[in-house]
């Protein structure tokens, strides 16, 4: 079964959709089709789809309506990974913050969490320029920054996420 329509009949992102088969443990393989014109698209088994069309139904009737929360929910967080260098922060987005926080602790086991907000992966990068987009805050790699001041990048995230619509935690 192509992954494409799994996911239009199971209400689903592309992209999310993608993501919740990986999380449920299988590996879409690449498979030419007659509805892409011959390209290459994912596909799983039937047995695969059931296995995935059970685990959302599972967690769709697990939940109230109200406690329902989106796919592409998360945390935006930032983090001191290097103690010795308390203004440099790393920014990112994810949908499970101790598993990457326990990512971080194998190369620094001291690191410190200075925020982590729920927030939608499509509002990761919006969320990066507006905290990173200050005087005072210089790249030092991709997703870490040198703050002069941390405490006022803690402040402006409060405040930039007050402009926001809540997203439940996950």
């Amino acid at each position: 079964m192509y992954l494409k329509h799994l996911a239009v009949e199971l209400g689903y992102s592309k992209a999310a959709f993608h993501r919740v088969v990986r999380r449920i443990g299988i590996e879409p393989r690449r498979v030419r089709s007659d509805f892409s014109r011959g390209q290459r698209t994912l596909a799983i088994t039937v047995e695969e789809a059931d296995r995935v069309r059970a685990a959302t139904q599972e967690r769709d009737t697990t939940l109230l309506e109200s406690e329902t929360t989106h796919p592409d929910d998360g945390v935006f967080y930032a983090v001191v990974v290097d103690p010795i260098r308390p203004g440099r922060v790393k920014l990112g987005f994810t949908s499970d913050l101790e598993q990457r926080l326990s990512s971080y602790r194998t190369s620094s086991p001291e690191v410190q969490v200075l925020f982590a907000i729920p927030c939608r992966r499509g509002w990761e990068a919006t969320t990066m320029a507006a905290l990173t987009n200050v005087e005072g805050c210089s790249q030092v790699g991709r997703e870490v920054f040198d703050y002069a001041d941390s405490d006022a990048l803690v402040e402006r995230s409060r405040n930039w996420f007050a402009l926001l619509p809540q997203v439940k935690a996950g």
